[in-house]
């Protein structure tokens, strides 16, 4: 699948053809993309009337401050213009863009996104055992939560790094260093990072990912969702049930890959498998069922040896 997307105010416009394309508006940027490269025309005309419609109320583009980045390996990479002025990519140096503070590049896959969480999260841990003097353990979990695990899990759907063992430990070695400071501040024996995590009634953060990933997917299947899923994932209930299924089931609408880089390939045999009462409960129910019982429910880690040391 090849795609193009143009960052520079939000609704959606289908024209005769049936093309969707989406004009993004904000305050400061506006995005537009296509899903195609066979409606590179299409594209064009939408920046013509961005173009028009912005000149029409006195807001005037910045058109070297926008720019267009290209997915896929088989994307023609058409030009597009603004005003005449040709569109292009970010410089090698920096071949990516933020979106809904999300980083994306041209590969997706996202190394410099979670490089950059990791590095604003160590920089708050750092500052916070700067400013604090307390010896109470729940002094720096409560901070940890509030202030350090939202840049850890912020938008994880997207970019969760289970095809990477080397991403995987980065951040977990985050929360790994924390509960480590933590001990010694603390003036608690060293214990390992598996035991930390019982006695602070921590979870691993790999396992708090495939949780979010988890409950995604039962928000889609429960229709609390206004998002458009049908290229996601679909409902698909076996014909004959079985003793230890549920009519819940999903399956992917397109050929899945060995990548598992979408919310639905990462969750889709995991999903299947939960039982009946368990997916069929409300959101809260289903998070604490989830939660409480980490070794039936979670996959094995990829980063299994490492917890111990």
């Amino acid at each position: 699948m090849s795609e193009t997307n143009i960052f520079f105010q939000a609704q959606y416009l289908h024209d005769s053809t049936g093309f969707r394309w989406l004009i993004a508006f904000k305050l400061f940027a506006i995005k537009l993309f296509a899903e195609s490269p066979i409606h590179s025309d299409d594209l064009q005309s939408a920046l013509n009337i961005v173009s028009s419609w912005s000149s029409q109320w006195n807001l005037g583009l910045s058109e070297t401050k926008c720019t267009v980045m290209y997915y896929g390996s088989n994307n023609p990479r058409i030009q597009y213009h603004i005003n005449s002025i040709p569109l292009i990519p970010p410089p090698d140096k920096k071949m990516f863009v933020k979106d809904l503070g999300v980083l994306f590049s041209p590969s997706l896959t996202f190394s410099d996104h979670i490089n950059k969480v990791i590095s604003k999260a160590r920089s708050i841990s750092n500052l916070m055992f700067k400013s604090f003097r307390s010896t109470s353990t729940l002094v720096y979990t409560k901070s940890f939560t509030t202030f350090i695990l939202p840049h850890l899990e912020y938008g994880s759907i997207i970019w969760n790094p289970v095809h990477s063992v080397e991403l995987t430990r980065s951040v977990e070695k985050v929360q790994r260093d924390f509960t480590r400071r933590l001990y010694a501040r603390c003036k608690l024996p060293h214990v390992p990072y598996r035991q930390r995590l019982i006695d602070l009634n921590f979870m691993t953060l790999e396992n708090r990912r495939v949780m979010i990933d988890l409950s995604f997917v039962h928000s889609i299947v429960h229709n609390r969702t206004l998002l458009d899923t049908s290229s996601l994932l679909c409902l698909s209930p076996l014909s004959r049930p079985l003793r230890n299924s549920h009519n819940l089931r999903i399956s992917l609408p397109f050929l899945p890959s060995n990548s598992q880089t979408t919310v639905a390939s990462r969750t889709i045999s995991l999903w299947n498998s939960l039982p009946s009462t368990t997916v069929s409960s409300r959101s809260e129910t289903f998070r604490l069922n989830i939660s409480s019982q980490p070794s039936s429910f979670f996959p094995v880690s990829i980063i299994k040896s490492w917890l111990d040391l």
